[in-house]
């Protein structure tokens, strides 16, 4: 058993459950599953945890992430339990593959009326599918995800405080707190729980729709592969390559430059950094993951200066 401490709320740890001791009364919005609005709630928690109430009952041992912030008398904290490895989905589109989960606990130190705990939850999930953006996650269809197949989120209010405020949106300063602890909180369970940030080139990448399988398809690579692969795109000169062709691609597609001169400079790029002279008729990220693969493979690649003057020279 674990006990650790948020602000004055005793947070007891126990396998797979946590509790939230929360002291005197409060009064809680839970948007799933249950009734709602809840009063005089004296205990919260995830598991099989003997709460007044559960916000998940999702026993897996998945690890919780932890945030608080205090700004003058104004207090708020976020107890996230994330597990982002799948069910990632999109707002408006079908499917949601997995049994991904958010959920959430958010403890607020004021007192807060319910429509200002319901704009809590609004900034609330925000902040969640701002974590999805960042980790560059993606829905079975390869489109940037905005949400889990699971979320559910509690938010705690303290009806016996001293402070009543009703600010909660993201212009207010319990907004910011808001928005920043549970940011942070969800982000901490989720590579706990075995979701990897994604380098620059990688994120890079899976923005432009390349996500793993579409890579592992176009190399014939296994999963082991691809993982050694992907080790390679932190390399000074690839992260450079891929950003000049990233911004030749941008430049393309919004009209500033003809696509042909475009892909003909980046070509050249590609052969002045990695030493790979690509092939014509594939796109500028095609021609760049076919190079990298020649380019790792050398003991001994390019130093970053000397091609930078080689491709100065070429253009």
């Amino acid at each position: 058993m674990n006990v650790t401490r948020l602000g004055r709320y005793r947070l007891v740890e126990s396998g797979s459950s946590l509790r939230i001791e929360l002291g005197n009364e409060h009064k809680v919005l839970l948007t799933y599953p249950g009734d709602g609005e809840y009063d005089s709630v004296e205990s919260i928690g995830f598991g099989d945890c003997g709460c007044d109430l559960v916000v998940s009952d999702n026993t897996n041992a998945l690890s919780c992430g932890f945030s608080e912030l205090s700004f003058g008398s104004t207090w708020g904290a976020a107890i996230a339990v994330a597990d982002l490895r799948s069910g990632i989905c999109r707002a408006g589109a079908e499917g949601c593959e997995g049994e991904g989960e958010v959920s959430l606990i958010l403890l607020l130190g004021p007192d807060f009326s319910i429509s200002s705990m319901a704009r809590a939850g609004i900034t609330s999930v925000e902040a969640i599918t701002a974590v999805i953006q960042d980790l560059k996650l993606r829905d079975g269809e390869g489109r940037c995800g905005s949400g889990t197949k699971n979320l559910r989120v509690a938010i705690v209010s303290d009806k016996k405080s001293e402070i009543h405020l009703r600010g909660t949106g993201k212009h207010s300063k319990m907004g910011e707190i808001i928005g920043r602890t549970v940011y942070d909180a969800v982000m901490d369970s989720a590579i706990k729980n075995g979701v990897q940030r994604p380098g620059p080139v990688m994120a890079g990448l899976l923005s432009r729709g390349f996500d793993e399988e579409r890579i592992r398809s176009m190399l014939g690579m296994t999963a082991e592969e691809l993982e050694t692969f992907v080790r390679k795109m932190d390399d000074d000169n690839v992260k450079a390559c891929f950003s000049s062709i990233s911004h030749l691609e941008d430049e393309i597609s919004w009209g500033l430059i003809p696509e042909s001169a475009g892909n003909e400079i980046g070509r050249r790029a590609i052969a002045a950094v990695l030493g790979v002279q690509p092939s014509e008729g594939n796109s500028l990220s095609e021609s760049f993951l076919f190079a990298l693969i020649e380019y790792g493979s050398r003991s001994h690649p390019l130093h970053f200066t000397t091609v930078c003057v080689s491709l100065k020279a070429s253009l």
